[in-house]
């Protein structure tokens, strides 16, 4: 299936079967590290991924999530997190940008620079780059197990503290 025709078939689903397929952890993996492909500022990828699938967790997620059922019954919950210090892998970056010959050596600590730059001292910047960039990585995760016959749903209503103590 090609990119169109999973946007096309992509639909937020809602309702999952409580028993239903359980997806292999090397399934999931590999559709995650096929979404971490997506594009990112400054290819900072400031996103994390924290996979949930059994019982115990997908209820205290239930909880977090106003009692959402398709929580209790997807065969798995992928949190995409936003990583505030994403700016901090600019030297990584950079060196990958050496490497595969899209800056010269010479610019690499003017361009690490400029990068940091962006960042510091910006706490606005800081969450925007946490919140653009995952949600690209969330798409395309979204995308690619459409792609696989694998159902999805956004969950966007949640309680933020409760999540992150969960």
């Amino acid at each position: 299936m090609d990119v169109g025709e999973a946007l096309k078939r992509r639909r937020s689903t809602r309702h999952f079967e409580p028993e239903g397929v359980l997806l292999p952890r090397e399934l999931i993996e590999d559709l995650i590290q096929e979404a971490c492909q997506a594009p990112s500022e400054f290819d900072l990828q400031p996103w994390r991924f924290i996979v949930v699938r059994d019982r115990e967790r997908k209820e205290v997620l239930y909880q977090c999530c106003f009692k959402q059922p398709m929580i209790r019954d997807a065969s798995a919950v992928v949190i995409v997190l936003g990583d505030t210090r994403g700016h901090e892998r600019a030297p990584q970056a950079v060196e990958e940008w050496v490497a595969q010959g899209v800056i010269a050596a010479p610019e690499a600590p003017r361009v690490e620079a400029s990068i940091r730059a962006a960042y510091d001292g910006s706490d606005w910047a800081r969450m925007l780059l946490a919140v653009r960039n995952p949600c690209f990585a969330a798409m395309s995760l979204m995308l690619l197990a459409t792609g696989n016959g694998i159902a999805t749903s956004p969950v966007v209503a949640f309680a933020e503290e409760a999540l992150r103590r969960a």
